[in-house]
C-alpha cells in the first residue's frame, strides 16, 4: 500500500469522527499495487447508522481533500440495509482493512 502511516491514521480519524467508531474501513484499488502510478485512494465504509449518508459523505471529501489535496478520493458506503454490491464485495475481499 503507497498510502504512509500518517496518512491512515488520518483517513481512519476522520471516518470515525464522522461515521461513528464502529464504523468500519478498507482501502482497495490501484493504491494498493506498489508499482501502480494512480495516486487515487478508493475507500469503502460500512456504518451501523447513517444520518444523511450523501451529507456525510461530501463531509469526509471535503475534510479528506484539506489534508490530501494531491490524491483523488473515492469513497464508497455502505448503508446497514443496503444489500452487498460486487463493489463491496470486492472492496472486502481484496482491499486492507484499516
Amino acid at each position: 500500500m503507497r498510502l504512509n502511516l500518517l496518512q491512515v491514521h488520518q483517513i481512519k480519524s476522520t471516518v470515525k469522527t464522522i461515521f461513528g467508531d464502529e464504523a468500519k474501513l478498507w482501502v482497495f484499488g490501484a493504491q494498493l499495487g506498489d508499482r501502480q502510478r494512480s495516486s487515487d485512494v478508493e475507500l469503502y465504509i460500512e456504518a451501523k447508522s447513517l444520518g444523511n449518508a450523501n451529507g456525510q459523505k461530501t463531509t469526509l471529501l471535503s475534510l479528506l481533500h484539506q489534508d490530501f489535496s494531491n490524491l483523488k478520493i473515492d469513497v464508497s458506503i455502505r448503508e446497514p440495509q443496503q444489500m452487498l454490491t460486487d463493489l463491496h464485495r470486492n472492496a472486502i475481499q481484496n482491499g486492507v482493512a484499516l
